[in-house]
């Protein structure tokens, strides 16, 4: 048996971890029959060529040191086999290594939706079944719809904010909010905000919503807030005449004075304003921060993140040309690392505007 076989079976070994020490006993016969006679076989060659007899003092000596050492060489294999196996045991026994973290940054899609009614007239109409598929989306993708109010709350608390949130939102006060939006909203389990104006509400409407209709919404968990009183162009009055303080006060009724109605009727805090139409200037926030609003909600796209300005919080207007594939892109998108340079944000331009961003 050539030695690269002994080799072979000590490096090799035919079967499981468990079925070692039967495989060292084995070779344990190897080395303890095998090597006498390959002793036997050179000394036989050795007497031979140096003329020596079998009882001579070398031969002996011989004799001697290979007894020794027949009775030791078996664990040179031995330790191969350990050596062999050690990789193995490691791989079983060593503790995984823990997962890689990715630190992706939680982002907050807001969406504004405007009247459900069986027939759209407008792009900015759904029916009652669009809107049913939109809530299976984000239920499907893991979303969990929050009102705004518990949006800025989650700004002064990230740790508390949900990994996938959502805000959806109504505006204008249309009846088929109470009529197709709260139910369907109570069916999923979905939190809302719905942004009102109170010269729309009255106490009987076929169109918008009643006082008691907001009341028992309200009553219900869901967020109602403020759209202004009558839902103009926030940035120029068509009283102001270019009177400045005329346009102030103006402008303070709407803001204020919506605030301070809804609280009234609804008795509960209002701290949110929706710009109507989205428009407004470092004027009208202004205004509105002095009136009390603390969450300020504009119509520009984009996503919000933990960190973001409650006064120029973003928000989609939903049309119903968009498809579910472009909801889910729209909603799962990571903001670009985007600085504006110019035009300021809510700044006021008299011409067109040079344009400047840093990567």
């Amino acid at each position: 048996m050539p030695w690269q076989s002994i080799a072979v079976a000590a490096v090799e070994p035919k079967g499981p971890l468990n079925a070692r020490p039967e495989m060292i006993s084995n070779l344990k016969s190897i080395c303890g029959n095998y090597l006498p006679k390959l002793f036997k076989e050179y000394s036989r060659k050795i007497i031979n060529n140096r003329q020596l007899k079998p009882n001579s003092t070398v031969v002996r000596y011989l004799g001697g040191l290979m007894k020794k050492i027949t009775a030791t060489i078996w664990l040179i294999p031995i330790i191969l086999v350990i050596i062999s196996a050690l990789p193995t045991f490691i791989i079983a026994k060593a503790p995984a290594s823990p997962p890689v973290l990715t630190s992706e940054p939680i982002m907050i899609p807001v969406l504004t939706y405007h009247r459900i009614i069986p027939r759209t007239t407008s792009i900015y109409d759904f029916t009652p079944e669009m809107l049913e598929k939109h809530f299976k989306l984000f239920q499907s993708l893991g979303y969990q719809p929050i009102s705004a109010i518990q949006f800025l709350a989650y700004l002064r608390q990230p740790e508390l904010m949900p990994k996938k949130p959502i805000v959806l939102t109504f505006d204008d006060g249309n009846k088929s909010h109470y009529t197709r939006v709260f139910p369907l909203l109570k069916k999923y389990g979905f939190q809302a905000t719905f942004f009102v104006y109170p010269r729309a509400i009255k106490d009987e409407s076929h169109f918008c919503l009643t006082w008691a209709e907001l009341k028992e919404m309200a009553n219900a968990g869901f967020d109602i807030e403020s759209h202004s009183m009558s839902h103009p162009f926030l940035t120029h009055s068509q009283i102001s005449n270019g009177d400045n303080t005329a346009y102030l006060k103006w402008l303070n009724d709407e803001l204020l004075g919506s605030k301070t109605l809804l609280e009234d009727k609804l008795a509960k805090k209002i701290t949110l304003l929706a710009y109507p139409y989205g428009w407004f200037d470092t004027t009208v926030e202004s205004v509105a921060v002095q009136a009390g609003y603390r969450g300020l909600f504009t119509v520009n796209w984009g996503q919000n993140s933990l960190t973001e300005n409650p006064l120029r919080i973003k928000r989609r207007v939903m049309d119903n040309t968009m498809s579910l594939s472009d909801i889910q892109r729209y909603i799962s998108a990571r903001p670009l690392a985007l600085e504006i340079i110019s035009p300021v944000d809510a700044g006021i331009v008299t011409s067109l505007p040079v344009i400047q961003f840093r990567l």
